[in-house]
């Protein structure tokens, strides 16, 4: 995760399964026409960041990813335990860096990390929730009043 005046800017997960291209042409913010327009850009030299800015995809970008850094760091809350690795001092331009076929999730706009711990413990509760709701049984509209089980002990006296 990267931070820049406080906010989180960047987010990497080695378990992730899908690069950022990938997220971005199941989303489709990018057409397949457009993803590799971006990949001859990076090829050329290009930032992956001016090429989605130059085809008008930025707000786009930023919505699907910001959508998926809210994910994985509502994830990451739940953790029991995990691995962390913290670098105080990596420059922020390398963090701001992204590939269409890496998985370094990058926004052009920070969140900050009171929205993603509120938007973690809404996530979480709503998934407590909703497997407490399918835990439950089911009452019928007949079995408002339950039928009565009468225990009767013969042998006391």
């Amino acid at each position: 995760m990267a931070f820049s005046d406080g906010l989180v800017i960047g987010l990497e997960r080695s378990d992730c399964g899908s690069s950022v291209g990938d997220m971005l042409l199941d989303a489709e913010v990018l057409s397949p026409m457009e993803f590799q327009e971006i990949l001859r850009a990076e090829a050329e030299g290009r930032t992956t960041a001016e090429a989605i800015d130059q085809i008008g995809r930025s707000n786009d970008v930023d919505t699907v990813l910001s959508s998926k850094l809210e994910e994985y760091v509502s994830e990451m809350l739940d953790w029991d335990d995990g691995d962390f690795s913290f670098d105080l001092h990596a420059p922020v331009e390398l963090s701001r860096e992204f590939h269409l076929d890496g998985t370094w999730l990058v926004l052009s706009q920070g969140v900050s990390t009171q929205h993603l711990a509120l938007e973690g413990a809404r996530r979480h509760d709503e998934s407590a929730h909703e497997a407490a709701a399918v835990s439950e049984p089911a009452v019928s509209p007949a079995q408002d009043n339950p039928p009565a089980l009468l225990v009767v002990d013969d042998d006391a006296r």
